[in-house]
């Protein structure tokens, strides 16, 4: 199944194929693989892995960020690599990825979904209730609904996860006084209207331009990164010093590199800001179509 989140990341990632030892689970996973793998295992094998997990590089290493059903299946099956989307993803756009990708494949149950969602406000403090609801394409009601589920007592949670419970039911109680206390809101004092946005209809070619050099960067930076994530790999196996410092010092000319690249993506970066205000402070015909919205 091929999912949006993937044709996505086809814009932003690399794709590769990577050795099993390599990739290692991220400790903000948002569903385990269960021991119950064995119909995803024989289809592996039948067919292959059709659809490559998401990783992001980790120092020496690159994180699971989705697939890890996946992954799991493979290790059992005695891969060697796989294949994989290396993404540069911060903290937060990879439990983004993570929880987009799992509610698409509507692979979470209620309470983990509602789990996902207090974490992404509460304990990261990463966005309110609204703004999460954009990023993943539900109504706030829907957030809030689920993360009121947590709320409940222990025992009728417990019902719901081994659905002795129906969500709806869960749902009705979640609102009932005496059984669930009121479910605090963090929201973000922020306005939803204070980014700018030209609409892409009346992008000028130059600004077109701009973006597509922005995006061979943003490659060659990632590039980079996942160069440095192997030369790591092959300096811990190097056994003469002979080896190990001749490794050393490539790996330094790419450390250069990618700070070359780093500052170079950051110039783009801020050009294109530039050119973004000054469409947004000289309307014209051409930028009647101006709509204001979160990036």
């Amino acid at each position: 199944m091929t999912t949006k989140i993937n044709d996505y990341l086809d814009r932003i990632g690399i794709y590769d194929e990577l050795r099993v030892r390599l990739v290692v689970p991220s400790p903000h996973a948002l569903r385990y693989a269960s021991a119950d793998i064995k119909e995803l295992m024989d289809s592996i094998e039948a067919h292959g892995l059709l659809e490559p997990v998401i990783v992001r590089p980790s120092g020496e290493k690159f994180e699971l960020v989705a697939g890890h059903r996946r992954f799991e299946a493979c290790k059992k099956l005695r891969f060697k690599k796989i294949s994989a989307i290396v993404a540069d993803l911060n903290d937060k756009e990879a439990f983004e990825f993570s929880l987009i990708e799992n509610l698409q494949r509507e692979t979470l149950g209620p309470l983990e979904e509602a789990r996902a969602f207090k974490s992404y406000c509460d304990k990261f403090g990463w966005g309110s209730q609204t703004e999460l609801a954009k990023k993943i394409g539900k109504s706030q009601e829907y957030v809030s609904h689920r993360m009121r589920l947590l709320t409940l007592p222990d025992e009728i949670k417990d019902m719901l996860d081994t659905k002795k419970m129906s969500l709806t039911e869960a749902k009705k109680l979640s609102w009932a006084p005496e059984l669930s206390p009121k479910l605090h809101h963090l929201e973000n004092a922020r306005p939803d209207n204070y980014y700018c946005r030209p609409n892409s209809s009346i992008h000028s070619e130059a600004d077109l331009m701009l973006r597509e050099e922005q995006r061979v960067v943003n490659d060659s930076v990632l590039i980079v990164r996942i160069a440095l994530v192997r030369i790591d790999n092959l300096i811990s196996r190097a056994k003469s010093e002979v080896a190990k410092d001749f490794l050393i010092g490539k790996r330094k000319q790419l450390h250069s590199l990618l700070d070359e690249s780093i500052s170079f993506k950051s110039f783009l970066e801020s050009s294109r800001e530039s050119s973004s205000v000054i469409l947004n402070r000289q309307p014209s015909r051409s930028t009647r179509g101006l709509t204001r919205s979160i990036p």
